[in-house]
This record gives C-alpha cells, sequence and structure tokens, in this order.
C-alpha cells in the first residue's frame, strides 16, 4: 500500500527515468525562503561545481550526453487575458528553468513543452483550465495570451495529474508556466527558490550529500542517512526525494508528528512538495498501522504460546516419560 501511495506521485520517478541505462541516479530537492532565493548566475555556478565533482570522480560526459539534469523554479501571479478579450484573469505562475518539464511531466494535452534552451522566451505552456477560460477549448496552440500589454505564444497546454494528492495540493486557481527570464520582466523582484537535481548516485545518498556540498550545506562531514538536512543558511531545506518513502524516512515523519506544520522559515512549498507532505502522512499512517498491527499479533502470538506450554506441559512431561520408560 505504501508503495501503491508513492507510486502515484505527479514527478513519476525521474531519477529512474534518467537512469535507464542502468547509472543509479538520485532526485534531490533545494528550498529557499520566498526573500532568500537565489540568482540564475548562483545556479550556473551550481552546475559547474557539480560538473566538477563528477569529472573528479572520472565520470565525465561522452559525446554530448548529461550525466546529470537539473530544473529551477520560482513561483507568484499574473493577470492574463486572451486577445480578443480584455477582461483580466488572475493565474498562478510557475517561472521555470533547466529540464523542469523531465522532472514534472504534466500530460501535454496540444503543442510541446517549453525549455530555457528556447529561442523564443516569450512561450508559455498552459494547463487546461486556463485554456478553457481563455478561449473555451484546449485545442489553443499556437494562440496568444497577454500579460498587461505584451503577448506570449501558447506553446501547449497540460493536463496536471490526477492522483488524490495531487489535485488536492495544486490548488483551484488557473495556471500558466513561463522562463524564468521572461517571469523577470514582470516580476523584477523574482528570485528562484526551488533548485532540484537528478544526478549519479554511485553510493547510498551520493546526490544527496554533493548537492548539499555544493550549496555549502556542509563541508567534511556528509550527512549519510538523513532524509533532510538544513544548510548553514537554517532556513534553507535540502531533501533527498528518493529516500522520502523508506521505513527510516517514514518513520522520522511519525516521530516529528506536528512540527512540520508549524513552517517559521518562511519557506512557501510548491504544489509537488505539499503532495510529497501529504503522501508521506498517508503512509507514515500506513506504517504505524502496520507496525500496530504486527505488535499485536506478536504480543498474541507470546500469550498464545505461552497459555499453551501451561496447558499441555504435564501432557508432554508424562509422553516423555513414558517414551523414557520403553526404551529404559
Amino acid at each position: 500500500m505504501r508503495d501503491k501511495l508513492a507510486d502515484s506521485l505527479s514527478t513519476e520517478y525521474p531519477e529512474l527515468r534518467w537512469s535507464a541505462d542502468g547509472t543509479s541516479c538520485g532526485y534531490v530537492a533545494a528550498y529557499y525562503p520566498v526573500n532568500e532565493g537565489v540568482t540564475q548566475a548562483d545556479v550556473h555556478g551550481y552546475r559547474e561545481t557539480l560538473k566538477k565533482i563528477l569529472t573528479e570522480s572520472s565520470i565525465e560526459e561522452k559525446d554530448n550526453a548529461r550525466v546529470f539534469l537539473d530544473s529551477y523554479s520560482t513561483f507568484g501571479t499574473a493577470n492574463i487575458s486572451g486577445t480578443r478579450n480584455t477582461s483580466t484573469t488572475t493565474v498562478n505562475v510557475t517561472a521555470i528553468g533547466g529540464d523542469y518539464f523531465f522532472i514534472h511531466p504534466d500530460e501535454l494535452l496540444t503543442g510541446g513543452y517549453i525549455s530555457e534552451n528556447d529561442l523564443m522566451p516569450d512561450r508559455v505552456v498552459i494547463d487546461e483550465q486556463t485554456a478553457w477560460s481563455l478561449y473555451g477549448s484546449t485545442d489553443v496552440t499556437g494562440k496568444y495570451l497577454m500579460i498587461g500589454t505584451e503577448p506570449y505564444y501558447i506553446a501547449g497546454v497540460i493536463r496536471p495529474h490526477d492522483s488524490e494528492a495531487s489535485v488536492k495540493t495544486y490548488g483551484n486557481r488557473s495556471r500558466i508556466y513561463m522562463l524564468f527570464d521572461a517571469y523577470k520582466k514582470i516580476n523584477e523582484t523574482a528570485a528562484i527558490t526551488c533548485y532540484e537535481i537528478v544526478y549519479p548516485d554511485m553510493i547510498t545518498n551520493y546526490a544527496y550529500n554533493k548537492l548539499n556540498e555544493t550549496l555549502g550545506v556542509m563541508n567534511d562531514n556528509p550527512v549519510l542517512e538523513e532524509e533532510e538536512s538544513t544548510a548553514d543558511n537554517p532556513n534553507i531545506h535540502v531533501i533527498n526525494m528518493s529516500t522520502r518513502f523508506k521505513v527510516s524516512s517514514l518513520w522520522k515523519v511519525i516521530t516529528s508528528y506536528g512540527e512540520r506544520s508549524s513552517q517559521t522559515d518562511g519557506i512557501i512549498y510548491p504544489n509537488w512538495e505539499n503532495e510529497y507532505r501529504r503522501t508521506e502522512d498517508f503512509a507514515a499512517v500506513i506504517l504505524l498501522t502496520e507496525f500496530i498491527a504486527w505488535t499485536v499479533v506478536f504480543i498474541l502470538s507470546v500469550i498464545g504460546g505461552f497459555t499453551c506450554y501451561k496447558r499441555y506441559k504435564p501432557m508432554v512431561t508424562e509422553k516423555i516419560k513414558k517414551l523414557k520408560s520403553i526404551f529404559d
């Protein structure tokens, strides 16, 4: 049951999809407080450091085949309208870079995804709710939407993941996805508040430790078993997404009951992190139920065994005596 919950997540195990050639990979995410996000220059620095670490481990790109991928994002709102309708609608904005749609592969209904390598930075992807509200159809690829007086080309329409946890955490408001560069034009103070990597994981938690190292979270004391760590800046959370549904990780959710709901670090988690947390909570309840059930079974077995021992001991003892007398 716990495995089925993990299988329902919208990210669909990006570390397994990326490691199709058999190379073990890990999926790790870092979340920043809203007012303490980082810049694209920081992300480029992270990439160079992560490449250097792999080179020092004798893992290099061959024939332009990348050995790891990453994604960065931030979140906000915008007022949009169709080209024929001047009335505006407020939508959630996910501003992205890197391989965002590989890690978060929402179903494409029409068109295609966008990438930071696009020659046209004014391309956007919208969800089906936005498409219906603007044009009354999901077949809107090639049309435009307006943010203020600026037109944005609709590159694709997606359908959000339909698991219960995903639906609950996605929210009721329509959503659009645009490149971070484009979002900076309408929100100059925007900063990156989420950085994710899918990275070689040759030994347990290698990817997790190396992202911590890259972000300056740890120096000479790598964390080998923890699911979550805190950086030198105590408000940055680095989470090993690949190990969140292991028994040891879920047990920490149980023992920290109530603490996670009291966030004082200024981080506003994206919908997929809230999806993970909601699913973790259910998985932790299932684990606790299983533990209680097995404990009850063990106790009843011990009691039953002791009762049988007391009841049948005289009879067994008598039988043993009779057998001894026969052979004597």
